[in-house]
């Protein structure tokens, strides 16, 4: 019996430094084999990637507008202004939704997912969460490292608490390593039937060009090409128990090697700044 499945990732970032030809044919190869891998079903899958762009990036209208072209690859808009469909080879491979991430007074990160609505940083976490949820947009707690420790995970964990909202949810992603204990607000989330999604969250440099699409994760439906957003939404949120996590996790030397590296990336760019 034919079925379909999505295939997700959940935390996308495009920067200036990757080359766009490398980074859609990964997103859609990744997405592939990710899916095969962990399903031996066979049937049929719809891929997407949804970005999560900081308020300095805005490469979805590039997208849409056709600022950002390759060789091989197109965008075709739909009747969303929040979606397209990456095409290869004039053929359609994949849907892009775009999304926000926000960066609280806190300095915490939180997502919108399947939404161009645009929120200023700088605001307390609770504010941003209240903000979203009453527009009923998908709101996403990703994980960060150390963000989550502390004061910042004693907001987490009280926003997990106090919120009742099938809009919100926990994210997991690809910078979390293989020896990094499982949070214990993941469980938390669970008693109060938060679900938890995640995503690649590639970082801001051309190594990581290749990373969008290993981590993510699967649900059952079928989206519409008209309105893939909307669809994607109702999908979401009427699968109260089928979302399926994958990916493999860096080793340690990985981690410490990208961090390193995006650590020392941020403190070049700040002794730019400077006058």
């Amino acid at each position: 019996m034919s079925y379909t499945k999505l295939v997700i990732d959940g935390h996308v970032h495009y920067y200036n430094c990757y080359d766009p030809e490398r980074f859609f044919d990964a997103a859609i190869t990744n997405l592939e084999i990710s899916f095969r891998s962990n399903n031996s079903k066979e049937g049929n899958l719809q891929k997407i990637l949804l970005f999560t762009e900081g308020k300095e990036h805005n490469n979805f209208s590039r997208f849409k507008n056709n600022g950002i072209r390759g060789h091989n690859f197109g965008f075709e808009n739909t009747k969303e202004g929040c979606s397209l469909i990456l095409t290869k080879n004039s053929e359609p491979h994949c849907f892009i939704l775009a999304g926000r991430q926000i960066v609280t007074q806190e300095k915490l990160e939180i997502l919108s997912l399947a939404s161009t609505h645009k929120i200023e940083d700088g605001l307390p976490a609770k504010e941003v969460v209240t903000t979203l949820l009453d527009r009923k947009e998908i709101t996403v707690l990703p994980w960060g490292v150390g963000k989550w420790f502390f004061k910042r995970g004693k907001t987490i964990k009280k926003i997990v608490k106090e919120y009742h909202s099938p809009y919100l949810f926990i994210g997991d992603n690809g910078a979390r390593p293989s020896f990094w204990p499982t949070p214990k607000l993941y469980d938390i989330s669970k008693e109060f039937g938060v679900r938890v999604v995640s995503g690649s969250d590639p970082l801001p440099f051309s190594e990581d060009t290749c990373r969008v699409g290993t981590f993510g994760f699967t649900i059952e439906g079928r989206v519409s090409v008209d309105k893939p957003a909307e669809s994607f939404r109702n999908i979401l949120l009427s699968n109260k128990g089928s979302i399926t996590l994958f990916g493999n996790r860096d080793n340690a030397r990985q981690f410490l090697r990208r961090q390193l590296k995006h650590r020392l990336n941020k403190f070049k760019l700040l002794q730019n700044l400077k006058p």
